[in-house]
């Protein structure tokens, strides 16, 4: 699938760095979503960006919220349950790379939906 990288994690072997979110769903509700990537992990991987100036707030917003909520929601009134549901930007729209139950997955501390 055809992803959308704004830099790179040197440390990683070069992974892409692209936008990618966490959403939490309990049967078909969304909970909430995160990005993937915290800041500071994308620091510790050796973070280079493909455009200078790259600002991390705009990039950890999804450029269409309604789409990644559409689809996270759909996936778990499909299996039931609470679920954290990953999902890439692509060129072609968001794609579902990870289902994991939502006790097994990390969650930002700070959220009030954290097990």
């Amino acid at each position: 699938m055809p992803t959308i990288p704004y830099g790179q994690c040197a440390k990683h072997s070069g992974m892409p760095i692209c936008k990618e979110f966490r959403v939490f769903v309990d049967g078909g509700e969304v909970q909430c979503y995160h990005p993937y990537w915290p800041e500071g992990s994308l620091i510790q991987g050796g973070d280079t960006y493909f455009s200078p100036g790259f600002d991390y707030k705009a990039f950890s917003t999804p450029n269409d919220e309604k789409a990644l909520r559409k689809l996270a929601s759909e996936s778990g009134r499909a299996v039931g349950g609470k679920w954290s549901v990953d999902l890439l930007e692509t060129t072609k729209g968001w794609y579902i790379t990870d289902m994991v139950e939502a006790h097994r997955s990390y969650h930002w501390p700070e959220c009030p939906f954290a097990e």
